[in-house]
């Protein structure tokens, strides 16, 4: 039997990004070791989103490409079923944020759509969201 561990956007940065070859081997060797499995919270994808957008200027397909890559590895599990579809309405609306799409996916999925905005671009973009 295992325990689920848990990770934070600093081990997936530095797995995605391998800028610091000290820093990639410690998490590379923590993501490895045997019997050990870890879940990455939707928060930690999410500032990963942010810091590769808004700090390092990855294009969205790129940051999609790199962190789904990252998520796809045998010992780390996420909510896929959240942050797949938060990855698809981030790539088909290039004007509203990661945090836009997954509040409205995330919300929609909780059954407590709609998600009431003041923000008419995210209003008239994604489903379940309502301008107030």
């Amino acid at each position: 039997m295992f325990k689920q561990q848990s990770i934070d956007t600093n081990i997936i940065l530095r797995m995605v990004l391998k800028d610091d070859a000290h820093l990639y081997q410690r998490a590379y060797e923590l993501l490895t070791q045997p019997r050990h499995y870890y879940y990455v919270p939707d928060q930690a994808i999410i500032e990963a989103v942010f810091v590769l957008s808004s700090s390092l200027h990855f294009s969205r397909a790129n940051i999609q490409e790199k962190l789904l890559k990252f998520l796809s590895l045998s010992r780390v599990d996420y909510d896929a079923r959240i942050i797949d579809k938060v990855f698809e309405e981030f790539l088909a609306h290039p004007k509203l944020s990661f945090v836009d799409c997954y509040l409205a996916i995330k919300m929609s999925d909780m059954e407590r759509a709609p998600l009431w905005t003041l923000d008419e671009k995210l209003a008239k973009q994604l489903d379940g969201v309502e301008l107030a």
